[in-house]
């Protein structure tokens, strides 16, 4: 797609849309974890990083799922395999 191209939300549920190369979102180096805060309960969940941003939750799942089925060909990476706890 052409670094040019705008990306719109089509639903009130996405917060914002950002590019990212498949090589930056396999890079092992981009995991880390987001700790996630409500009243009293606090939870940690495997994230990635790029760009001051931070992916979670169902995209995570989404994206790592995406790289591991294929998008890692793409991206020229070999991962390690990845917990979707």
């Amino acid at each position: 797609m052409p670094s040019q191209t705008t990306a719109r939300v089509a639903s009130p549920e996405v917060a914002s849309v950002h590019w990212f190369a498949l090589a930056d979102l396999a890079d092992p180096a981009s995991r880390d974890s987001h700790l996630w805060r409500r009243g009293s309960i606090s939870r940690s969940f495997p994230c990635i990083r790029l760009e001051g941003r931070t992916i979670w939750g169902l995209t995570y799942r989404i994206v790592t799922r995406f790289i591991h089925g294929g998008g890692a060909i793409l991206a020229g990476r070999n991962l390690p395999q990845l917990s979707y706890d």
